[in-house]
Parts: C-alpha cells; structure tokens; sequence
C-alpha cells in the first residue's frame, strides 16, 4: 500500500483514498473505550461481589464461608489480635507481647487435640527452644544463640527438656533487663512472630482455604471484567457496520482491511487477542502491582508499535490484518450507505 502526504493537514493519505486515523485520535478513542471499560468492571464488581442487598455471585461462589474458615484459623493461632472488627498483626514496643503470641502458636494451638487446628503438631520444648530460641538441638553442642542459654540443674550444668533461659549478659546489676537487652529481646521475637505467621501461611490446610478465596474470586473478578470487554470491544464493534467501538465511533474512527477493503468479522474478534491474554494473565498475578504493570507493558508495546509503523498500526492490528482510518473511508464505493434524505448516518 503506497502512502503519500496530500492534505493541508499533514495526515498520511493512501492511493486507496483514505485517511490513516492520527495518533492523537486513536488515542483519545482508546482512552473513551477504557473509561467505558472500567465503569462497566466496577458497576458489575459491585453488584456481584460487595453488595448485602441480595444473593451475589460472591455468595453463590461461597466466598464468604471460605474466608470465614481462613479468618478462623487466624483468630485462633493466637499470632492475630482484633482491631475494627478484623484481625491483624500485633504491633508492640514490648518483647513479651510478641512471645506471648508464638508460645501460643506453639504450645496451645498447636496442643493434640486442638479443635481450632487440623493438623496440631504438638511441639515440644527443646523444639521451640531450637525454633524461637535459636538454641542447638543438644547441650554438647556449642551455643550460638544470641539471647538465650540452656536451663541449668543445680550444679550448673545445660539442661535438655526444660524452658530456655534470657542470658545474664542482657541482665544489669539490679537483675533487671538493660535498654539494649529489651531492644535485642523485642527485634528477636518481633522476627519470631513474622516467621511464625509464615509457618502458619505454609500449613496445607491454610494454604488450601487461602487458594479456594483465591480461585473463587478470581471467577468473580473475571465474570466482572470479561462481560464489559466482550461488550465495549468485541459485541458492539461485530454488531457496527465499520467495526468501531463506541471510543472510535466518537472520535469518527474505522476500522478496515489493511489492503483497504472492509474487515472480515473474524478478524475483528482476533484484534481483541492481546487484550483477553492480558486480562487473564492480569488476574492471575494475583498481584495489583505486577498486573498494573504487565496491563501498562502490553499497552506501551502496543501504542509504540503504532506510533513507528508505517500505517500506524498497533499490535492488535498486526494480529488482525487491519488498520484504522478516518471516516472518509465510508466515500468510497465499498463503504458507501445510502442515507434517507436529510438523516445523517447514526454510525458517524
């Protein structure tokens, strides 16, 4: 397709008769479809997902009885504590408040016959002094641990099966903890407490009621997303004569055959490869940030190749064999409409 510069704007004109569309046009067009798109996510996310006026699709997928399992098992790890009306983190300038939290995870969650708990492992307590502790798994080994000792019997020698001791190094004169004692205990549990909340993500059945919101939302989330994109992208353009979206219709856009001749319908739901790939790949990062920014890297490849090709053609364009054009194309013979008199044509 030979192209030749012949208007006083300075737009790319074809010897087929017609108009490639500018960057700024497409771009405009792109942004109104987006907006389009994105009323329309949030509109259906509502009414499926946050809304108590009714059954919502969040109910019949059981999203609420499964995230009330997964906030059971949070509650009753005791590494939770309740803050408007939801669970969290401990955050505390005290050591005691932390150790108090994985002892519990240790000792009571995880007690033999614990209702709260599937799979109570029942520790013991050398396990925990060589978890929390950081003890070795025998008194003939040399200790390295920072903060703690071995319990001693009367004659002073390390004992195995009894509680870990604080060193009498973080001790003063007066037997009572030093600042940099206190600082050195808190920074050791607060670490604790975070490894132990790992541990607990890491349990099967955790990770089980963790991987059923996941996928159940998921559904949600691309039921909310796919609907409006199929209408805005693909149903709306299928059901125009020139196979616009309502973004280009606005800016008075086409969409045709690069070799200028109208574009086949399946080549039309072809253009809207790329975007579908993103959108399900996008969902399943599972990740705000790394979708946003797979969604922004698909869109900069895309809009760059439109920006340096010859015919100003985008990535989804290259898929579907089309470019876009301004709406003098619809002059030429193939696109011609004929009009009731004095009715402008409703698709311009």
């Amino acid at each position: 397709m030979a192209l030749v510069q012949s208007n006083q704007k300075g737009e790319i004109v074809t010897e087929e008769g017609y108009t490639l569309a500018p960057f700024l046009m497409r771009f405009t067009a792109a942004v109104i479809d987006a907006a389009f798109l994105i009323a329309g996510f949030w509109i259906l996310f509502f009414f499926s997902y946050s809304t108590t006026w009714y059954p919502t699709m969040r109910e019949a997928m059981g999203v609420p009885e499964v995230t009330a399992r997964l906030e059971g098992y949070q509650h009753a790890s005791g590494l939770l504590v309740e803050k408007d009306g939801a669970w969290v983190s401990i955050n505390s300038s005290d050591y005691t408040d932390y150790e108090k939290a994985v002892r519990y995870y240790y000792f009571t969650f995880n007690a033999a016959g614990n209702v709260d708990n599937p799979s109570p492992h029942g520790y013991t307590l050398d396990e925990y002094n060589t978890a929390i502790c950081d003890l070795p798994t025998d008194v003939h080994i040399r200790n390295d641990s920072q903060y703690f000792d071995f319990a001693t019997d009367e004659q002073g020698n390390p004992m195995m099966g009894k509680e870990a001791k604080i060193k009498s190094s973080l001790y003063d004169e007066q037997g009572n903890l030093t600042p940099a004692g206190k600082e050195g205990l808190l920074n050791h549990f607060r670490n604790k407490y975070y490894a132990t909340q790992k541990a607990l993500v890491a349990e099967p059945y955790y990770k089980q009621a963790n991987d059923d919101i996941f996928y159940r939302i998921v559904i949600v989330e691309a039921y909310s997303i796919m609907i409006p994109f199929l209408a805005f992208y693909v149903i709306i353009p299928l059901a125009s004569p020139y196979n616009r979206t309502l973004g280009k219709k606005f800016m008075k856009l086409i969409v045709i055959d690069v070799k200028g001749e109208p574009l086949k319908k399946y080549w039309l739901v072809l253009r809207s490869t790329p975007f579908i790939v993103t959108a399900v790949a996008a969902l399943f990062l599972n990740e705000f940030v790394y979708s946003l920014g797979l969604a922004i890297l698909v869109w900069l490849i895309s809009w760059g190749c439109s920006i340096f090709t010859r015919r100003k053609r985008a990535l989804h364009d290259f898929m579907a064999h089309s470019v876009v054009v301004k709406e003098d194309i619809m002059y030429l013979p193939e696109y011609n409409v004929p009009e009731k008199e004095g009715e402008h044509d409703q698709n311009r």
